[in-house]
């Protein structure tokens, strides 16, 4: 009885899980199409980095 209660817990959580996943998924997908819409343009390009300079030695 014990090992079919323990088969029943765990697949109670993997579907637990499963539906978690589901829901960051659609979550994440929700943020990411609000973020795209409302992100703006950049105004000018970032600036190019500056060469580093040889160390002594």
């Amino acid at each position: 009885m014990d090992r079919d209660t323990a088969t029943w817990q765990a697949t109670k959580e993997l579907a637990t899980l499963q539906q978690a996943h589901a829901d960051l998924a659609a979550y994440e997908a929700k943020l990411g199409r609000a973020a795209a819409s409302e992100a703006p343009e950049p105004a000018e390009p970032p600036a190019p980095k500056k060469a580093r300079r040889k160390p002594k030695e």
